[in-house]
């Protein structure tokens, strides 16, 4: 800390050294304040985020000593403007210190995303690219990475003479644009080709 001189801060690293001194996280964290995560997905597409959840549930264990805690809220498939609001409520209620959205809703209500704008608090995104909410950072799968995997083990298969059908999910969306894409021209670089592509709608409500 502040308020000693160079010489005795010099003097006490080098005897913290010769001790062999080292600094104790936990004893850190009792004088740190907690950290509460706000994570924020869809109830929806549970076959998806469950695992994702799992994952979160895991790391947030681990970082209980240091005073983070995690804590879980669950959006319908219609963000409406009253969902909203309620979602602002349950950020400042549980006086949420920092955001993880998981996106699946692509034709997002402005008031939602208003409403977490508004919050100021720091958004990271985890699963896929979302434009509408400014973040930190995305965290999410390599999906150009994923498109060329998928080209390479057709070719493992049947070879060069690759004539292949694309079933993908609407690519308005991100994710699914680059994986299209990145696979077509790997396919193409074989001397294959893509004779259909088919595009859907995403509705987790179906099977």
């Amino acid at each position: 800390k502040g308020g000693i001189s160079e010489e005795r801060r010099k003097e006490v690293l080098k005897t913290a050294k010769k001790m062999g001194y080292q600094v104790n996280s936990v004893a850190q964290t009792l004088a740190r304040k907690s950290i509460n995560i706000g994570i924020i997905m869809p109830s929806l597409w549970q076959d998806y985020f469950a695992s994702m959840k799992d994952g979160m549930i895991e790391e947030a264990e681990k970082l209980r000593t240091f005073k983070v805690s995690a804590s879980f809220y669950y959006l319908s498939s219609d963000i409406t403007e009253k969902e909203a609001e309620k979602a602002l409520k349950w950020i400042k209620d549980g006086k949420i210190d920092a955001i993880i959205y998981c996106p699946s809703i692509y034709s997002m209500h402005e008031a939602f995303a208003t409403a977490i704008k508004k919050s100021k608090i720091p958004v990271f995104i985890a699963g896929d690219s979302f434009d509408e909410i400014e973040s930190v950072c995305e965290i999410m799968p390599d999906s150009i990475l994923s498109g060329k995997i998928a080209a390479d083990f057709l070719k493992c298969i049947k070879g060069n003479d690759i004539k292949a059908a694309v079933f993908t999910g609407s690519l308005s969306v991100k994710s699914h644009r680059e994986k299209v894409m990145s696979f077509s021209e790997r396919i193409k670089s074989f001397g294959g080709e893509i004779s259909f592509l088919n595009e859907t709608s995403d509705d987790g409500e179906k099977t």
